[in-house]
């Protein structure tokens, strides 16, 4: 209970410094600025159906210095670390897709704030060496510069990951 607690304080804390307070939700679209509606849409489009990483890697809309990183220790979660590039980010989702089986991805909300937009979603699955189940809410950042995504962040609860991979 106390590491689900400090979980949902973090993200708490880490959504509202990232968005400072001027921060709009989906419904209120007609607010947005066209940077923030392009924005969006990219991060829509990659959310869209499986296999949304090897699109994000396909589409041109990426920086060639991308930055993805994903918490965790490395020695339990292979695919935990900062990733940079294609080559780290194809690396990162070959690790994922060996360890991780996603049976349910859900989106549940967008936030937007100019050059930045959060994906919060939910998510469940099995560990592939162990069958242990996961789930998780994950808070996903994605910061932008010229059009282009510079960094993706991912929150989730690592525990319920290191719970199912655990013998």
């Amino acid at each position: 209970m106390p590491g689900k607690v400090l979980y949902i304080s973090l993200v708490l804390i880490l959504t509202f410094s990232f968005f400072r307070g001027t921060s709009q939700m989906r419904d209120s679209m007609n607010r947005l600025t066209a940077r923030e509606k392009t924005n969006l849409d990219i991060v829509i489009q990659f959310h869209s159906s499986s296999g949304y990483i090897k699109k994000f890697i396909e589409s041109g809309k990426m920086s060639e210095d991308v930055e993805w990183f994903v918490p965790g220790q490395k020695a339990i979660l292979p695919f935990a670390g900062l990733w940079k590039g294609v080559a780290g980010i194809t690396e990162f989702s070959r690790l994922l897709d060996s360890t991780m089986r996603y049976d349910k991805v859900e989106i549940k909300e967008y936030v937007v704030d100019g050059d930045r937009v959060a994906a919060i979603f939910w998510a469940e699955g099995i560990a592939k060496g162990t069958g242990k189940p996961f789930k998780s809410e994950v808070l996903r950042l994605y910061t932008f510069k010229d059009g282009k995504i510079i960094e993706v962040r991912n929150f989730y609860d690592t525990a319920s990951y290191v719970s199912a991979v655990s013998m």
